[in-house]
């Protein structure tokens, strides 16, 4: 089964990633600037191992179509969502990010932006796919000038 060669390979870089958020909470960094910093490491992440993260787009597409209770696993196993989404909700609960949706729910739509950019632009540097994912989530498509 695939989530095991996962989870034995790539938990530490997992962990490695809820660490540094952690780390920028520690230091009371402002939850924009969480968010930010945890976008450009995952794209990091992905630029440094595309043959893990290809093969964990695979594996994403494989169960969604023949094993749900294998793709539940996957999810539970490998969640990045769940790295951000108390900063997130802190961001919600201090006035600072909107409130449309659970922490959840926003963290899994930032999470599947970053990722879908960073598999789509390979050409791009990471720092070119979170900023890109930065603006477009954190400032926003519509120009408040207008």
């Amino acid at each position: 089964h695939p989530l095991r060669r996962f989870r034995a390979d790539k938990s530490d870089d997992l962990l490695a990633l809820g660490e540094a958020v952690a780390d920028d909470v520690l230091v009371q960094l402002d939850e924009t600037t969480i968010v930010e910093n945890h976008l450009l490491r995952c794209a990091q992440l992905v630029g440094e191992e595309t043959v893990f993260m290809d093969s964990l787009l695979v594996a994403v597409a494989h169960e969604t179509f023949s094993d749900p209770e294998g793709l539940l696993s996957l999810k539970e196993n490998l969640d990045f969502p769940a790295i951000v989404a108390p900063v997130i909700q802190l961001g919600q609960d201090n006035g600072v990010f909107a409130t449309f949706d659970t922490p959840t729910e926003l963290a899994a739509g930032l999470t599947n932006t970053l990722l879908h950019r960073c598999f789509t632009r390979r050409n791009n540097t990471p720092e070119e796919n979170a900023a890109f994912v930065s603006n477009l989530y954190l400032r926003g498509l519509v120009d408040r000038r207008a």
